[in-house]
């Protein structure tokens, strides 16, 4: 049986435009526990534009999927019909979302399985850039307002002199970046 956890962080080294996680997809089984050995290893792009969560042929044959249903999809490619699958994600630190409805499709280039809406909505869902570097966090499920404006309503800037390198970690001086008057 799995370990459950409900959260996990993801590092990255510098800013990142794309955020790529490791995931296992296992496929639902009526009235069965997934177990360890079902899931197979794939990369995943989240991606809060989608609204709903996409896997790749490869997932569905490695994976032995049956599809449950066909809708009709719309993306950025197009319109289309897409089979529905239910499966298994187990996302990194072993967050798991069981019995989750996906659609088959092209998730995009170097991942299997594109994260959408549907399983963002479930949990707290962060991504910051300190220092120069990326920070995806999400946990599952939501239990707090994330709310990073104070309770007085002013944005929390952190004190910087017009000298001092800027917060946002492109190397410039304050002044020349975000400083600008």
């Amino acid at each position: 049986m799995l370990t459950r956890r409900f959260s996990f962080t993801t590092r990255y080294p510098g800013i990142v435009p794309v955020l790529r996680t490791e995931v296992k997809v296992a496929p639902a089984m009526p009235f069965q526990p997934p177990k360890a050995e079902d899931f197979k290893q794939y990369w995943a792009v989240w991606d809060t534009g989608a609204m709903g969560t996409v896997i790749s042929r490869k997932v569905v044959q490695e994976c032995d999927l049956k599809p449950i249903s066909v809708i009709q999809m719309r993306g950025v490619t197009g319109t289309g019909l897409a089979n529905i699958y239910t499966v298994h994600l187990l996302l990194r630190n072993n967050v798991c979302v069981e019995e989750v409805n996906v659609a088959d499709g092209n998730p995009g280039e170097d991942c299997d399985v594109l994260i959408g809406m549907n399983i963002i909505t479930q949990g707290d869902f962060a991504v910051t850039n300190y220092n120069g570097n990326t920070v995806l966090t999400f946990r599952l499920p939501s239990c707090e307002v994330l709310d990073f404006v104070k309770d007085d309503g002013r944005q929390r800037i952190p004190e910087v002199g017009r000298n001092d390198p800027c917060p946002c970690g492109s190397g410039k001086k304050y002044k020349q970046c975000h400083g600008k008057r």
